[in-house]
């Protein structure tokens, strides 16, 4: 059986002006990059604040891009708000059924060769 390796990381809560935070998360995708695992998972607070600070998600979208693997999210109440449908127009899920559409300003998944 092949193996399979699983990073989760959670709660970075990235912001370009947290630079303490941009510091930490640069540690965490130095361990990626050493360990080089199939997947990383976020589960959570991506951002510091995306509802009302949308460049918070931005950046880190952009730093989860830089990632050298696949990664996948799962949103936290500080990207989507604790309750999203009273910031915007209700979630829906995207074209392929599955994801919600546009997790807050669009954090892009990568596609995962199996």
């Amino acid at each position: 059986m092949n193996e399979f390796r699983l990073t989760q990381i959670s709660d970075p809560h990235l912001a370009r002006r947290l630079t303490k935070l941009t510091a930490n998360f640069d540690a965490v995708s130095d361990y990626i990059d050493a360990t080089r695992p199939d997947l990383v998972v976020n589960t959570g607070d991506l951002a510091f604040d995306a509802p009302t600070s949308p460049d918070d998600l931005e950046f880190a979208r952009a730093l989860h891009d830089a990632l050298p693997v696949a990664c996948r999210y799962l949103p936290g109440n500080h990207d989507v708000g604790d309750n999203p449908t009273q910031i915007g127009r209700r979630p829906h899920a995207s074209c392929d059924g599955k994801t919600p559409a546009g997790l807050h300003r669009g954090i892009r998944r990568r596609p995962m060769a199996v």
